[in-house]
């Protein structure tokens, strides 16, 4: 099940659970990203990991950065690692 959007990208409910979601200012395991975000989001709307990645692939690096994201891959075999710093997407 895909999530709903209330419009696209870092617009959607997804995008604003994402980036309302702190790591800390640590890179975190995807999964771990994955559980924060879902707790901000109606349980019927709650992703998988693999459709978290998904969505930060399709919304893509330079938007992500505009909301204090990072996203670093190490091939399709692993999980992506992510650090999301709101405070710091919000002076670049």
């Amino acid at each position: 099940a895909t999530p709903r959007k209330r419009r696209g990208g870092m617009e959607s409910e997804l995008g604003h659970a994402l980036a309302s979601t702190g790591t800390s200012n640590q890179w975190s395991m995807l999964d771990g990203v994955t559980t924060k975000v879902n707790k901000k989001l109606p349980k019927d709307m709650q992703v998988t990991p693999r459709q978290l990645d998904a969505f930060l692939q399709q919304v893509g690096d330079a938007e992500l950065r505009k909301h204090g994201i990072w996203r670093t891959s190490f091939g399709a075999k692993y999980m992506p690692i992510i650090v999301v710093n709101p405070a710091l997407g919000r002076i670049l």
